[in-house]
């Protein structure tokens, strides 16, 4: 059985048409994997819900062959307010100017690693909708 859309919709913030939702519970009726996906991410929203909305502050420590630590430069995605600091040696934490709003989020840091080449870390972050 064919488990697209099904799955993509269950756990999507979009809303969905209609048609889609009529379909979707269609197939709910006659799919227990999508009747646990859809019990298992209901929890886990509950879960996400109950927790504190706070300014995250993410750390992480370059590689000590990595020498050029001052060229490090770090993204928010649709977002502003981001402050970035060495800690010591290649140790850096970025923070956020304010808690994150509900939805999605990635920070993503660049460091170039030579012959137009660059290295990359990123890390998405979920807000549960209140």
């Amino acid at each position: 059985m064919d488990h697209q859309p099904f799955e993509t919709w269950l756990v999507s913030e979009e809303p969905l048409t209609p048609e889609q939702q009529s379909s979707l519970q269609a197939h709910l009726q006659d799919c227990p994997r999508c009747q646990n996906l859809e019990r298992t991410w209901n929890q886990v929203e509950t879960l996400l819900g109950e927790r504190p909305v706070v300014q995250p502050a993410i750390g992480f420590t370059l590689d000590p062959a990595i020498r050029d630590g001052e060229k490090l430069a770090c993204y928010g995605s649709e977002r502003d307010g981001l402050t970035m600091r060495r800690l010591e040696g290649n140790r850096f934490e970025v923070k956020l100017a304010s808690p994150l709003p509900p939805g999605r989020f990635r920070l993503s840091c660049t460091i170039p690693a030579g012959n137009g080449r660059f290295r990359w870390f990123g890390a998405p972050f979920y807000v549960p909708a209140r």
